[in-house]
Order: C-alpha cells, then structure tokens, then sequence
C-alpha cells in the first residue's frame, strides 16, 4: 500500500517537518515521548538513519531500446537537429518523450518488465490489466501498448486458472 502512495507524492512538492512535544498537536500516544527518555534510548543503543533511494536500473534498457528501432533513430535525430520537427515529442537530457511520457523502442523484453513491475509486484498490486495499463500509461507511450498489456494479463490469469484448477484437483484427490 505504500509503493502505491509513494509513486503519487512523488510528483507532489512537499516538506515533511518533524515537530516535538507539545508543539505537534496531531501526536499519538506513540508519539509522544519525553525528550530524557529520547537521549537515554540514544545513549545505550546509538542512533539508527534510514535513507530510501529509487534506483532506475531499466534506463539504459530503454535507451538501448532507442538504438535498436530503427522507427525511433530517424525521429531522435531530426529533434536534435529542430526540436519542433516532430509534434508532441521531445528530446531532452538524452530521453525521448511523447506528450511527457517516456517513449518505449521496440524491445519485448523492456515492455514485458515494465508491465510485470506495473503489474505483479507489490508496487503493482496485482490490480487487473486496465489498472495496470492506465498506471503504465502515465508514464510510459510505446505503439501497442494498451494490447501488450492485454495479452500479458490474459496469459496471466489463464496460468492463475490452470494453477487454480490444479490445486483444486489435488485438494479433492487428498481430502476425499
């Protein structure tokens, strides 16, 4: 459930202020300790920082996806050369964008990790195939798309039934 919040504030401009005591009129039970109990925690177990960093590690896929499609080589090079050469695409910090979504060369394998990561993790959620293309959809543009996820998430839940079934089989067989 936070995965999901997570990518919605992260377009949001926000600060996020820790307030003591008395002053965080909104403070929990939980919240609320003494300032002597806080240096005394410190004193005997030290101080414990925790940092979240996002890791794209499918950016260089996605710009080697560019390099592999020809349809997309002719395109990148015009918006080089006239960035008003092609409507709604724009060519910026080495990334290709069509109406600010990130264009997606013609590469299986990209697509189908991009949709499992929009789709069965627990970012994801497992949420059906018209949430997981219109979560895709935000950020991504490739041709095909709305039918790529399609044929990935009936492959899916034909695996999910045929396990289903399977298991079932087993149940009676085991039960009875």
């Amino acid at each position: 459930m936070q995965q999901k919040w997570l990518s919605k504030l992260m377009v949001v401009d926000y600060e996020i202020t820790y307030r003591s005591g008395k002053s965080n009129q909104a403070a929990d039970a939980l919240s609320r300790k003494g300032e002597e109990d806080e240096l005394l925690l410190r004193d005997q177990m030290g101080s414990l920082s925790a940092l979240s960093v996002v890791i794209c590690n499918w950016v260089k896929d996605l710009q080697t996806s560019w390099v592999q499609d020809s349809n997309i080589q002719q395109p990148i090079a015009e918006l080089i050369q006239n960035p008003a050469s092609h409507p709604h695409f724009l060519w910026q910090h080495q990334m290709l964008y069509y109406k600010t979504k990130l264009v997606v060369g013609n590469s299986p394998q990209l697509k189908a990790t991009l949709i499992k990561e929009h789709h069965a993790t627990p970012t994801g959620g497992h949420s059906g195939g018209e949430r997981t293309y219109r979560r895709i959809k935000q950020g991504f543009y490739w041709k095909g798309l709305k039918s790529d996820v399609r044929d990935t998430a009936v492959a899916a839940a034909d695996t999910m039934l045929r396990d289903r079934d399977a298991i079932l089989k087993l149940l009676k067989e085991h039960l009875v």
